[in-house]
């Protein structure tokens, strides 16, 4: 017909004229098949179809379908043969270019580290393709997978079982994304963690085709998360068992967590300081402690003296405590993040109103005993062991006409009368043997 002159560039009468073209323009990579199928339709009267490459006048390559039939007469004897050549090349270049596509996609699929899925949305959710990398995820190959429908569901922990298995029920119902993180357990008794996303693909009429997936294995990342609570667990413990007050500031000076000791030592809570800011506290301004609390602030460890700070001046009418002035001492310093800057800043005190307390009261004891000393009506003396004088009041010093300089130059055997000598010494050798406890002589 006229049309083999739009599929191979040659008219009718041409082609007619030349009975070599037809095997001729068969592309040479096809000529061995089309003849050989040729030949065997020959031999047998078989309907003939094959599809393949012409090459046209003008020495392009075109995709044809060639079909026919043998044409019998009434004894059935052969009698001609008529076919149909279709030009198929755009066909086949769709064709073509899909698979390309489909190589491409699957090489991308099966080269990324996670795990690439189709499932049926049927109820059962079988899968119908998995990726090769479900095998050193679970250590089950792909055809394990598709061979046994829903043996995915087998696979999950225990634990997450439950809850899973309802999202998915809600996702195949709703036709919403799934989207879960969850435990399976591999062949080998693994724990493995997964993030599983999967969303509906739907043709083009809305119609559901199937589900398509990804699982990322997220094992490092849980256990990380695990050491990280345990870690942060750890911590709170410590901070909040601590004897010590501890308050933990951010770096512009808000308070952020605050532990029991700090609880009980201002009478406040956490709630209570809610405006609070450290940099902006006068009480420390005015006592000196400031510039510690900025070294600190500034990434600096420091030790901070001890002050009388009493919470009443700065956040009147909150503290329980009936005298809530406190002598307290302090360290304050940072905690950087890994690129070095002020992440948090941490304040711990030690309560030492207590032994403040003591050492005045241990500093006014030795006052009034120095009162009672210097100011009794007896003379009054101190002596080591080897009876030098290293302490005298002053009436001693009028009653032995010695100034105090000249008796710590002595011993009080150089000024006891010779007659006494003896008797004092063995009453000083007597009360240090503990065989007496005072004495006196006149």
């Amino acid at each position: 017909s006229p049309q083999i002159e739009d599929v191979l560039g040659y008219g009718p009468q041409e082609y007619l004229a030349d009975p070599t073209l037809r095997s001729e323009s068969i592309h040479p990579e096809d000529q061995g098949a089309v003849l050989e199928e040729d030949r065997r339709t020959d031999e047998t009267g078989e309907p003939y179809a094959t599809e393949h490459r012409r090459l046209t006048k003008d020495g392009r390559t075109v995709w044809v379908r060639d079909e026919a039939v043998l044409i019998r007469g009434e004894g059935g004897e052969p009698l001609f043969w008529q076919g149909i050549m279709m030009d198929i090349t755009e066909r086949k270049r769709s064709e073509e270019a899909l698979r390309e596509a489909e190589n491409r996609y699957r090489t991308l699929v099966e080269q990324i580290p996670a795990v690439v899925y189709v499932d049926s949305v049927d109820e059962e959710g079988s899968t119908t393709y998995i990726s090769p990398q479900i095998e050193g995820l679970l250590g089950y190959s792909p055809r394990d997978y598709i061979s046994n429908p829903g043996h995915w569901k087998t696979l999950i922990h225990p634990e997450d079982h439950e809850r899973v298995l309802l999202e998915h029920e809600q996702a195949t119902a709703t036709g919403e994304p799934f989207s879960m993180e969850y435990r399976f357990v591999a062949r080998d008794g693994r724990v493995v963690w997964v993030r599983d996303e999967a969303v509906l693909v739907r043709d083009e009429s809305g119609s559901p085709r199937f589900w398509q997936g990804i699982q990322t294995d997220i094992t490092g990342r849980k256990s990380v998360e695990e050491a990280l609570q345990i870690s942060e667990r750890r911590f709170r413990a410590i901070v909040e068992q601590s004897p010590l007050s501890i308050q933990i500031f951010s770096p512009e000076g808000q308070t952020l967590q605050v532990n029991r000791a700090w609880e009980e030592l201002w009478g406040v809570t956490l709630g209570d300081i809610a405006g609070y800011n450290i940099l902006e506290d006068q009480q420390l301004v005015e006592k000196g402690i400031m510039p510690y609390i900025q070294r600190g602030f500034g990434g600096e460890r420091t030790l901070i003296p001890p002050v009388l700070y009493d919470p009443e001046e700065t956040i009147p009418d909150l503290t329980t405590n009936a005298h809530p002035g406190r002598w307290v001492r302090a360290f304050i310093y940072p905690v950087e993040d890994e690129a070095g800057g002020i992440r948090e800043v941490i304040l711990m005190h030690e309560d030492i109103t207590e032994r403040k307390r003591a050492e005045e009261a241990l500093s006014q004891s030795e006052e009034n005993l120095r009162a009672t000393f210097e100011q009794a009506a007896v003379g009054m003396a101190q002596v080591d062991l080897d009876g030098r004088w290293f302490r005298v009041n002053q009436k001693l010093c009028e009653i032995v006409g010695f100034t105090k300089e000249e008796l710590r130059g002595l011993t009080f055997q150089e000024i006891t009368h010779p007659d006494d000598l003896e008797s004092d010494l063995e009453q000083v050798r007597r009360l240090l043997a503990g065989e007496i406890e005072t004495y006196s002589m006149h």
